[in-house]
């Protein structure tokens, strides 16, 4: 029987994956930038410009919204002490597709910028303002985790 590797083994091979893929798909795009091309060019270089400023920004904040996301699904299972929980439990995707509809159907009018993340923001006002909501319901019910979850499925 073979003994298992230990963590902190693991979190390095994981950390390096992590370093490897953020290199990695930084260099991938309509224009493709290799090592060497970045090498052998200055700071001042188009392909630079395009690799500090556009690629990177994006790769690191997939990384940062994958870890909220992984932390708040965490958070949430662990709080119900259930693998299957998930923000339709609590009618949080209710409350954030409730908030697209409105501005999908209310004649809103937004700035040309606006428009085009008015469904992204309605969702996340949404969802915050349906979780601050049940929140002070629960807080009520002297902020017992059942009186949470029935809320949250009365909301829902």
């Amino acid at each position: 029987m073979r003994a298992a590797m230990p963590p902190l083994y693991t979190l390095g091979g994981l950390f390096v994956l992590l370093i490897l893929l953020i290199i990695g798909s930084s260099n991938l795009g309509a224009l493709p930038l290799s090592f060497r091309t970045l090498w052998h060019s200055s700071f001042d270089d188009i392909a630079w410009q395009i690799w500090l400023n556009i690629r990177l920004p994006r790769v690191l904040l997939a990384i940062l919204i994958g870890f909220a996301l992984a932390t708040s699904g965490a958070v949430m299972q662990g709080l119900f002490r259930n693998p299957l929980a998930d923000p339709g439990l609590l009618g949080i995707s209710s409350g954030a597709a409730l908030f697209v509809a409105l501005v999908i159907v209310m004649p809103f009018t937004f700035s040309i910028t606006f428009i085009f993340y008015s469904h992204v923001i309605a969702a996340f006002i949404g969802g915050l303002l349906i979780s601050l909501l049940i929140l002070s319901f629960s807080r009520r019910g002297q902020g017992r985790l059942s009186s949470l979850l029935l809320i949250g499925i009365a909301i829902n």
